[in-house]
């Protein structure tokens, strides 16, 4: 009986001592600090990156909320592609004084690279120009920001539809975001994505145009 014990208890150890493959699960995604932007007194857009290192596993369906202080805000899905950093962007929210903002993910559906049905988009900005302008609001006139860029689809497929997360910065602070929707881009073209920003922004000196395309959606 003894004999036996030590068996069992030898088996369980070994058992123990094996580890699951990094390959056969998927890491935790690593969400950033929201930034929050004010829009005007009573207005504000939210910012997070969530990255993701892992090239063997990607999210299908990213469910996920922010927060301002004890207020939950509307629930969002989205996607993460393998080995990528995502940025979560949410504007024009009604909001006055401040209160410290968060992001919480609420469910997350993985999936393996393997089965995704495209490679890894890929786009390229060809050119980008940031301009200060006036714009009027309401009765007031607000010195702000124009943007112009050259964005190209570098990859041999036709995309339905291209979400362009778009991120300003004054040196290290990001000062502006946006995010636009582009639909129907065909192979190795080019698009002018445009923004004018209608709070203001006194000055920037960089823009990261961002596309989104989920490789897991067929």
């Amino acid at each position: 009986i003894a004999a036996l014990g030590r068996n069992i208890a030898y088996r369980v150890q070994a058992i123990a001592a094996l580890r699951t493959p990094r390959s056969l699960t998927p890491t935790e995604l690593d969400p950033s600090d929201v930034t929050v932007i004010q829009r005007d007194p009573n207005h504000l857009d939210l910012l997070a990156f969530v990255k993701y290192s892992n090239t063997n596993w990607g999210v299908q369906t990213l469910k996920y909320h922010f927060t301002l202080g004890d207020k939950a805000l509307e629930s969002q899905d989205t996607f993460i592609n393998p080995e990528t950093d995502r940025p979560l962007i949410l504007l024009n929210i009604a909001q006055t004084g401040t209160v410290k903002a968060g992001l919480v993910i609420d469910s997350v559906d993985w999936v393996r690279s393997g089965t995704a049905a495209i490679p890894k988009p890929i786009f390229s900005t060809d050119r980008l120009e940031l301009t200060p302008t006036t714009v009027t609001v309401g009765s007031q006139s607000i010195i702000t920001m124009n943007l112009r860029s050259t964005v190209t689809n570098r990859t041999v497929y036709n995309y339905l539809r291209v979400e362009m997360p778009i991120v300003v910065t004054s040196g290290d602070k990001v000062v502006a975001v946006d995010v636009q929707t582009l639909d129907r881009w065909p192979t190795l073209t080019a698009r002018t994505v445009t923004s004018t920003w209608s709070y203001p922004i006194p000055a920037a000196d960089t823009a990261r145009m961002l596309p989104q395309v989920s490789q897991f959606d067929t």
